[in-house]
């Protein structure tokens, strides 16, 4: 990939899809979000539309298990994808941010960064 050439196009590039892989950090949302957002075969960042029958297996019993079946399988999903190198985690970004003593900041469990609504005046 010559990241001189992304630029503005880098997100369609991603989406088209120009390139066989690349380094980018999606968002952290709750557990559903992100098989839904990356790894089923409507998913926004799955642009090949890739399809794999133990992945469509786990995600069935995310969607319709009871509530340990779902947790275990979204467990189970997590390593098989990992394992078959759709994802290849390295690390995770150590983010920073500031505010000042009139303001109070809850950190988004999964998130990199507090959401906006999270930062509030300390009364």
């Amino acid at each position: 990939m010559n990241y001189t050439d992304t630029g503005t196009n880098f997100i369609a590039d991603l989406l088209a899809p120009k390139y066989a892989a690349s380094w980018m950090q999606l968002q952290q949302d709750n557990d559903w979000a992100l098989v839904n957002f990356e790894i089923t075969p409507t998913a926004t960042f799955n642009p090949t539309k890739y399809q794999d029958p133990k992945v469509d297996a786990f995600v069935a019993t995310i969607l319709n298990g009871s509530k340990d079946e779902s947790d275990a399988a979204l467990k189970d999903l997590n390593t098989y994808v990992v394992e078959q190198a759709w994802f290849a985690p390295w690390y995770r970004v150590q983010s920073n941010y500031a505010t000042d003593a009139k303001t109070k900041v809850i950190p988004q469990v999964g998130n990199a960064y507090p959401y906006l609504w999270n930062f509030t005046p300390v009364s």
